[in-house]
């Protein structure tokens, strides 16, 4: 009986008298990716390049599940579909994350003990799992789509983990602020994200006019606007949020004193808060907290102040299954019919 082909995969080719170069072996094809080897991930790149052009040139002819590598359904959910959505290198990020684990098997191996192996092997959080996984169900269903694969395959999840509820108390949030007064740039970050729960990177790009790269704040409508027009829509919704008077009058201080940015140090936007961050979470003294969190405590705080459910949701950009599920316990009247009967 014939061996079942491993299809394409790297191999180091090592001669005598000359560097160990990366190739592709495809079957009996060998195909040089022109990586040394201390270059694996340009002999990745190649790889991923190759699979994507086998794919092409085959695409006419529908192959099942047993006749498919994951690498080549991978590699075409890569270079066909990752371009076209709002975050790329999310895809990209957890195709990375599968590769080494899935590439060289079969679409018909994927089942729910080889993605419990996975997950055993890959030594990652249940979340991060979930979502690599996902992409890999989704990599599938996008070849079903395109006629190139004609065999689906559902992928294992490993039980999804209960959500995150860490929010920070009045006080705790006192403490961080007071911490956050060397970094002004890190205070106006926190003091938005406490008011607003916008998520961090819309915090970052958020400008005083309309822009093609972000949000902005229309100070005299009184509205902050999360994303530009033009961005792309995602589950993470960004929906346009109403200013209170307080903060539309700290803003307008903030204004007077910025560039093109709602948050900036020394005049230039800011890339990214960690180091900051981090800093200020050491100074404060409290229990470890992310930038996250911060929308996690303003929604609760909007909960504890008995604010509709669907003033929230429309706000904040969050379904009533996910307030329901996370926030509702912290809203005055839960559960209050049931315990005043």
């Amino acid at each position: 009986m014939p061996r079942k082909s491993k299809g394409a995969r790297l191999w180091l080719r090592e001669q005598r008298g000359r560097e160990p170069v990366w190739i592709i072996r495809d079957g009996g094809r060998q195909v040089s990716t022109g990586c040394a080897e201390d270059n694996y991930s340009g002999a990745e790149e190649a790889l991923s390049r190759y699979l994507a052009q086998k794919w092409a040139s085959s695409s006419n002819t529908p192959r099942g599940a047993a006749d498919v590598t994951v690498g080549e359904i991978l590699a075409l959910y890569g270079q066909e579909h990752a371009p076209n959505v709002a975050s790329p290198e999310t895809i990209g990020y957890s195709i990375d994350g599968l590769s080494p684990f899935w590439a060289d098997l079969l679409v018909s191996d994927i089942r729910a003990e080889t993605c419990r192996r996975y997950a055993k092997q890959r030594e990652r959080k249940p979340a991060t799992i979930r979502r690599e996984l996902g992409v890999l169900q989704a990599a599938i269903n996008f070849a079903i789509r395109e006629g190139a694969l004609t065999e689906t395959r559902l992928v294992t999840f490993p039980e999804k983990p209960p959500p995150k509820n860490r929010w920070l108390t009045r006080p705790e949030a006192a403490l961080l602020l007071q911490a956050a007064r060397q970094t002004p740039h890190l205070a106006r970050f926190i003091v938005l994200g406490l008011a607003t729960g916008t998520r961090k990177e819309a915090l970052l790009s958020l400008q005083w006019v309309p822009s093609m790269t972000g949000g902005h704040i229309d100070l005299e409508a009184g509205v902050m606007y999360r994303q530009s027009a033009v961005a792309r829509r995602t589950k993470k919704r960004q929906p346009p949020a109403r200013l209170s008077r307080r903060l539309r009058s700290q803003l307008a201080r903030w204004r007077a004193s910025s560039r093109s940015h709602v948050i900036e140090w020394r005049g230039r936007p800011v890339q990214d808060i960690k180091k900051a961050w981090g800093q200020a979470i050491e100074r404060s003294g409290i229990e470890h907290a992310t930038p996250h969190d911060l929308r996690r405590t303003s929604i609760t705080w909007a909960m504890q102040r008995g604010v509709k459910l669907f003033d929230a949701a429309g706000f904040y950009g969050v379904t009533a299954a996910e307030l329901e599920r996370t926030y509702a316990v912290h809203h005055p009247d839960f559960q209050r019919s049931v315990v005043d009967l």
